[in-house]
């Protein structure tokens, strides 16, 4: 469950002192003028109590997620493709994170391969994450009923990443092929085509 999961991560997050890698920090080139800036109060903000009555404009707001969700990429539905030895080291919020980037990339560049290739290669975190990538790339791809675009671009970006980064994506891919195929009489017959 996706709520269980976040929480999961939120609480190791707490333990660890509120500290990710993944996400940058351009504040800290600002960090002095902050420290002597003038601070502000907010009020607090109320919000109306909600109301549950179903009329024909939250049956048209249904209908609209309904779209959406077709439309634009779900979230955290991922393969385990690697053994956990051979993902990269990075914390589970780390690895939310990352996931995130890789998402709105392939969202935000769909149409445009080389650019979606080169933004992935270049996302703003420490740590290696091909594994990563190519899990989250085959799970976009082998998500069901339909992937989120066509399986054309999917296959064009991650033959656009082994041209970035040749000395580390393509031996990932075909480790993922490999286990895919080894896993295949696990999935879905949708999945095999």
């Amino acid at each position: 469950d996706f709520m269980e999961d976040l929480w999961e991560r939120m609480q190791l997050l707490s333990r660890n002192g509120w500290k990710v890698k993944s996400v940058p920090k351009p504040h800290l080139s600002f960090e002095a003028q902050l420290v002597v800036g003038k601070s502000h109060r907010f009020h607090p903000v109320s919000c109306p109590p909600p109301t549950f009555t179903m009329s024909s404009s939250e049956i048209l707001k249904g209908q609209e997620k309904h779209e959406a969700n077709l439309k634009y990429p779900q979230r955290l539905r991922r393969l385990h493709i690697f053994p956990t030895n051979k993902a990269e080291n990075m914390q589970p919020v780390d690895r939310f994170v990352v996931e995130e980037y890789i998402l709105d990339v392939l969202l935000f560049f769909n149409g445009c391969r080389k650019e979606c290739a080169f933004y992935l290669v270049s996302l703003p975190v420490s740590f290696r994450y091909e594994y990563l990538m190519a899990e989250t790339i085959f799970s976009q791809l082998l998500l069901l009923p339909n992937p989120p675009f066509r399986p054309i671009y999917y296959t064009l970006v991650i033959i656009d990443l082994c041209k970035a980064l040749p000395a580390a994506f393509p031996s990932v891919v075909v480790a993922a092929v490999h286990a895919l195929f080894d896993r295949i009489s696990n999935m879905d017959t949708e999945c095999r085509t």
